[in-house]
């Protein structure tokens, strides 16, 4: 797939949808302490996601698609968030992600699915990541950034898949 052109996010929205499927509720109040501060706004929801330009989805993603907690599938929520950049914030084997989140004509974003948190490295990492879009690194190119092997990492770092489904984003 062929990107034609980088999308400048300015005042980009955090919006957080916590779907409460296993107690997270601690997790979630970290992460957003973390990174609230790199957006203009933060937008919690906790049944139906709301219009937001990064989304973390803290939820659980059955095999069917289908997530836990809604009655919407993950490429529904992807799409009514209209966010550009979607992180699946709770831990999922690769196989929920390959049967549970077709490719499907909408609900299309930069995906970043978590394997393994490995707390507290997730936070740093997604912060970093931010971090450098506001720089205006497009998201790709930060994502090589923050993934480089760090020699001084004394903690192992998150286990993350990222899809590069659409545009590219950086924030102005």
């Amino acid at each position: 797939m062929l990107f034609k052109r980088t999308k400048k996010v300015q005042n980009p929205v955090l919006g957080v949808l916590d779907l409460g499927v296993d107690s997270m509720k601690e997790i979630v109040a970290e992460d957003l302490a973390a990174l609230a501060p790199l957006f203009s706004e933060t937008r919690h929801a906790t049944d139906a996601p709301l219009p937001c330009d990064v989304l973390l989805a803290y939820c659980e993603i059955t095999a069917s698609g289908k997530v836990k907690g809604s009655q919407r599938s993950f490429r529904e929520i992807v799409r009514d968030a209209m966010a550009s950049v979607v992180v699946v914030a709770r831990e999922h084997p690769v196989e929920a992600y390959i049967a549970g989140i077709p490719i499907l004509p909408f609900g299309r974003t930069n995906l970043i699915m978590t394997l393994k948190r490995n707390d507290p490295a997730f936070r740093p990492f997604l912060s970093r990541l931010f971090t450098e879009m506001k720089k205006g690194r497009a998201l790709p190119a930060a994502w090589q950034v923050v993934s480089a092997p760090d020699p001084q990492l004394v903690r192992a770092p998150p286990e993350l898949i990222y899809s590069n489904e659409i545009d590219p984003v950086t924030f102005g």
